[in-house]
């Protein structure tokens, strides 16, 4: 009897550990569950947005242009480059620029757009360029006369009846027999003039 009273706890015993291990069990199986849709639903939701930017931004890093450069560089020709680039880049892809080219007469972190042609001119040119946007004191009208910093009409006038009364010019200093053109005005607009 003392036997079967000591059998029956230990059933007890057995069956309260099972039930509380089923039990425990089951609550840790029907949590965890609830927690892995939650993460579930979550990470879906930023995957979606991280798809949504990603994809975008793809199709931006993507999205190419062709640019024509020529002059002044080691293989002038047609690129292709990602939109937003830098003209230096494609400089760059071009095999960079020749030793003639004055790379201060363009801006090389202007962006390039489609079909753009863009020229490297060569340091001669550059200075050809400036050379012709002086103002010829021999043949320049009153109103290209007038376009030099310093020479207003009047003294624009004077400098075109010195000329047909005098014949042209011989240099820039003979600006100095002018009246009203003395060495300091001289000095102010020797830059933009030529004879």
């Amino acid at each position: 009897m003392y036997q079967s009273k000591r059998e029956n706890i230990v059933i007890i015993i057995l069956i309260f550990i099972i039930i509380t291990a089923a039990a425990n069990l089951l609550y840790k199986n029907l949590f965890n569950k609830t927690k892995d849709i939650i993460t579930i639903e979550a990470k879906q939701k930023v995957n979606s947005k991280q798809i949504n930017y990603s994809s975008n931004k793809k199709n931006n890093d993507l999205a190419k242009v062709i640019v024509h450069i020529g002059g002044e560089v080691i293989n002038p020709g047609v690129y292709q480059c990602k939109k937003n680039s830098r003209i230096y880049t494609v400089l760059k892809k071009a095999g960079g620029p020749s030793n003639k080219a004055d790379l201060n007469a363009i801006n090389l972190a202007n962006r390039v757009r489609d079909g753009q042609k863009i020229i490297v001119p060569t340091l001669l040119e550059t200075s050809q360029s400036k050379q012709n946007s002086k103002v010829n004191i021999n043949t320049a009208s009153q109103s290209e006369l007038e376009k030099i910093s310093g020479v207003g009409p009047v003294t624009a006038k004077k400098i075109i009846e010195f000329r047909k009364e005098n014949g042209l010019y011989q240099d820039v200093d003979s600006l100095t027999k002018v009246s009203g053109i003395g060495p300091k005005t001289l000095e102010k607009v020797k830059g933009d003039i030529t004879y």
